[in-house]
């Protein structure tokens, strides 16, 4: 290969810019069908499925557990079941569900409605969802897209039952802390039925149906998600970070209880989800199309499984949306090793000056690539916004790639001048798979996503050594196959995880470039600074666009409540905005209040102002019985009276030292420091009863919240100068009225 600097720059330059490229095109390239106006029978019906949503959500009003409203389309979803010719049935609980990772327990009233296909004894397959919404939206995507799904799937089934048991859970109250679930799993007969579950839920309402979580081991899973998939989403390192973070789903639940599981969502579309933009109307067909498929095709695959044996823990991916490449997670940590040696083997080999150089300038990529994006990021969040990504994702997406651009360029230039080659391609693919290795202590899932190119790679090697010339072609397939593998990945990364996670996308693109860069180069590897400056003219740029772009708008608003916030013992009042930390408040509001940021007990740091005080209920907890414990402590019945609220909290401070919850007489064990909040959503919480053992017998201060979902006539001014870029979300606007009770 030439080893003019010149060519060298303009043959980097338009390689990185065609990967740069293909990582802008990548959502198009994995782009969803259109929805097939009449498929064949026995297939998805989309068109079908949002007719039967539509009906049953009705007139789209939120319908959190325990609400009139969530009773009008259990009624609607109830009707539409018997149409179909099943005898559906309603599980009625009081459930409380402790969450100690969040110091928090959550009560409601959940009905769960369940019903079966097929034979009505064995080892069931199920198909879950969930029909509860949260107070601020009306639920279209989360869970409509569930429920239209499991309502079009069980439609199919009804014409052709199948030969094995299938039964279908909607579960009630999972937006108040996995409460139906909960129920289910600890006092339905039939949760002790279960082989395996598809759970469906969605975090948006566009883009692909991504299976994000199995159970461990996965080889049953897998093997069902592979054979029904038909376009797969999906890969081994986003189950296993899933199972790093504390995100829950009904799948939670079900879990522990043994069922082999898959888990299916939506992601794209963030910034409808939990908001009054979370409609039917906003829900893309073609994602619904899509879960469906993959959903049907899972559970008919499960239903056909043969007995299931011993499983093991396989690493998967799939191959540009076409096909799931899946080997045990032991071969992929092989396939690790091999592509480790050979890069190794190939780098003693390489000759050609400055060996040092050469070996450090990968992880020398990798790290500017994050420093790059990180001090570009800073200069990006100079600006008011914090979620500054919000409405237009692609222009951080843009300053991550071409950091990731400019640390390899400026790497070649500054670390690699004068080294030989094939000792930087050595390097590069040596480092790739270090990278490789340290993920499988992480998470061994992501191991499927260097192993493949690595063994490709390392077959370069081998054949290297009767066929040099061959060797550089093979090099270039283990290099695209990288950008094929990873691409994907970065892209589903990307919708997930926000412009906020960009630095840590930058050192995935540049992991992305740096098997692929040095090919390029001459056999000596020099640079003039041409392509240091053109790649540096590129940041400035989309840094620039990455400022100046709107934050919000009203296709995508910024997540802002308004909350009318009433302590009845001080009597004071204040207007309080919720949303993202530390922004000013919207200069329409500032008009009308004086807002400035305030800590709140209990909210956090908020954005609040003085508001004219309107007398209101109170909540409050009385205490019907007290007990000592033999440890010191005391158990206390309590009774809760919610003053017409929707919903009350008890905030039980760290002194009190709350230990457990028993209701039902079922015990929930708090975990966690003492300190605990106690939330209970509903009409079933009003005069409720519940035991709570303390450790401490003196009496304390409690604090208590009645929130009403909803805002005082008062409240006028501010929600009609509320920015069309800003939007209710989560429980959405609310008047909370607190009081302390000595318990």
């Amino acid at each position: 290969m030439d080893a003019s600097p010149r060519r060298s720059d303009l043959r980097l330059v338009l390689l990185l810019a065609a990967i740069l490229g293909a990582l802008a095109l990548t959502g198009f390239a994995l782009s969803l069908p259109k929805v097939e106006p009449a498929p064949r029978p026995g297939e998805f019906d989309t068109n079908d499925a949002l007719a039967l949503l539509s009906r049953v959500l009705g007139d789209e009003r939120p319908h959190s557990v325990d609400t009139l409203a969530n009773d009008a389309v259990r009624e609607r979803l109830l009707a539409e079941i018997r149409a179909m010719g099943y005898a559906p049935e309603v599980r009625d609980d009081f459930s409380c569900r402790a969450m100690a990772k969040y110091s928090m327990t959550a009560c409601a009233r959940v009905r769960n409605i369940v019903f079966r296909a097929g034979p009505q004894d064995g080892e069931a397959v199920m198909l879950a969802a969930h029909y509860d919404s949260v107070p601020a939206g009306p639920g279209g995507a989360d869970d409509g897209l569930g429920v239209s799904v499991e309502l079009e799937i069980a439609k199919i089934f009804s014409k052709a039952p199948p030969t094995k048991p299938l039964l279908f859970l909607v579960t009630d109250g999972e937006e108040m802390g996995l409460l139906g679930a909960h129920s289910f799993v600890r006092n339905d007969p039939l949760a002790g039925d279960i082989a395996a579950v598809v759970n469906i839920e969605a975090r948006g309402d566009k883009g692909p149906a991504v299976m994000f979580q199995t159970s461990a081991p996965n080889s049953a899973d897998i093997a069902a998600f592979a054979k029904g998939a038909g376009r797969p989403f999906s890969n081994s390192m986003m189950t296993d970070i899933y199972r790093l973070l504390p995100n829950d789903t009904d799948v939670t639940e079900f879990l522990p209880k043994g069922y082999d599981a898959l888990n299916i969502a939506l992601g794209d579309g963030l910034s409808h989800y939990h908001t009054p933009h979370d409609t039917i109307a906003n829900l893309d067909p073609r994602s619904v199309q899509h879960t469906g498929r993959q959903a049907l095709g899972a559970i008919r695959a499960l239903l056909n499984a043969p007995a299931k044996g011993a499983e093991h823990e396989v690493v998967f991916t799939d191959i540009l949306s076409r096909f799931l490449l899946t080997v045990p997670q032991w071969l992929a940590g092989a396939m690790l090793l091999v592509g480790l040696g050979a890069a190794a083997f190939s780098y003693v080999r390489g000759g050609g000056a400055r060996p040092l150089r050469a070996s450090l300038a990968p992880p020398a990529m990798l790290v500017a690539s994050g420093v790059f994006c990180w001090l570009a990021q800073k200069l990006v969040a100079l600006r008011p916004e914090a979620l500054y990504w919000y409405a237009h994702p692609l222009a951080m997406e843009a300053v991550a790639w071409v950091s990731a651009a400019l640390a390899v360029i400026v790497a070649l230039k500054f670390i690699v001048d004068g080294a030989g080659r094939q000792r930087v391609i050595a390097s590069a693919w040596f480092w790739f798979a270090a990278v490789g290795a340290a993920f499988w202590f992480i998470a061994p899932g992501a191991s499927i996503l260097f192993a493949p190119a690595l063994l490709v790679y390392a077959i370069g090697v081998a054949v290297g050594m009767v066929a040099p010339a061959a060797k550089r072609w093979i090099e270039m397939l283990a290099a695209l196959l990288v950008l094929i593998v990873l691409a994907p990945s970065l892209y589903l990364s990307e919708i997930m995880l926000g412009g906020g996670a960009a630095p840590a996308f930058a050192i995935v693109a540049a992991l992305i470039m740096v098997p692929a860069a040095p090919l390029v180069l001459g056999e000596e590897v020099r640079l003039n600074f041409a392509p240091v400056i053109a790649a540096s003219a590129a940041l400035v740029l989309t840094v620039g666009a990455a400022f100046f772009v709107p934050a919000y708008t009203k296709a995508d608003p910024e997540p802002m409540n308004i909350q009318y916030v009433v302590d009845a013992d001080q009597q004071k009042a204040e207007w309080v905005l919720s949303g993202p930390a530390g922004e000013p408040a919207p200069r329409a509001l500032s008009k009308i209040a004086d807002f400035k940021p305030t800590d709140i007990a209990g909210l956090g740091r908020r954005r609040a102002a003085a508001a004219d005080y309107v007398a209101a209920p109170s909540p409050s907890v009385a205490v019907l019985s007290s007990a000592a414990t033999t440890d010191g402590g005391r158990r206390i019945l309590i009774e809760l009276h919610m003053a017409g609220a929707d919903m009350i909290s008890v905030l039980m401070p760290k002194e009190a030292g709350a230990v457990s919850l028993i209701s039902g007489g079922e015990t929930d064990n708090f975990g966690g420091d003492g300190s605990q909040t106690l939330n209970c959503a509903g009409r079933a919480c009003d005069d409720a009863r519940l035991e709570i053992v303390l450790k401490n017998a003196e009496p304390q201060d409690w604090r208590v919240l009645g929130i009403h979902f909803g805002l005082p006539e008062s409240a006028a001014a501010l929600l009609a100068a509320r920015p069309d870029d800003a939007s209710p979300i989560q429980t959405g606007d609310a008047t909370i009225v607190e009081t302390k009770i000595k318990i």
